[in-house]
């Protein structure tokens, strides 16, 4: 998975280049990145799924990516610890209420 992760971040970041944009996007964790904790507004503390920024001095784009986030996941990441149950539909008929 961390090979197709960094393939996508990869891919991102060189068609942000073309289009005159430079962008870092990083995979991380709140416990790696407080920018990823955020506060509402009554002062409770919430994990971000992700979070973007723009660093003044060098103009860079950068993107933060909360790999555990459930949000962040893909169905695939989703059902590597389970077994996925097969799904069989009862009637295969097309009817005239299913068009």
């Amino acid at each position: 998975m961390k090979e197709k992760k960094e393939d996508i971040a990869k891919a991102f970041e060189g068609v942000s280049k073309d289009l005159g944009y430079p962008v870092t996007v990083i995979y991380t964790d709140p416990s790696n990145s407080p920018q990823l904790i955020g506060i509402d507004k009554d002062g409770n503390r919430y994990i971000k799924a992700g979070t973007a920024y723009v660093d003044e001095k060098t103009g860079i784009h950068h993107i933060l990516i909360n790999s555990k986030s459930e949000g962040n996941k893909t169905k695939a990441d989703r059902n590597h610890s389970r077994r996925a149950k097969p799904y069989y539909r009862k009637d295969r008929r097309k009817t005239k209420e299913s068009f």
